[in-house]
């Protein structure tokens, strides 16, 4: 509800912390550190990885990037009880 914000006082330039994604410090959200791992596909290194864009409205890369999502945790941690 972005809408929450308009007419407050709230900073926008990232020095408020109700603006971060998944707050910070004490209200910090209680699940981040049981969220997922990020990592290449195997064999691939970071060098690799083609940082050429697309002149464009947004600039998208030239070459799409993969990634490989993991959970943090043992998968029987995450079902439904």
């Amino acid at each position: 509800m972005p809408e929450r914000f308009i007419s407050s006082k709230i900073d926008v330039k990232g020095q408020d912390y109700k603006l971060l994604l998944f707050g910070s410090g004490w209200r910090m959200c209680p699940g981040y550190s049981l969220g997922l791992k990020w990592r290449l596909p195997d064999g691939m290194t970071s060098e690799q990885l083609s940082m050429e864009e697309i002149f464009g409205l947004s600039t998208p890369c030239k070459f799409p990037h993969e990634a490989v999502v993991e959970p943090k945790l043992p998968a029987h941690l995450y079902a439904a009880a």
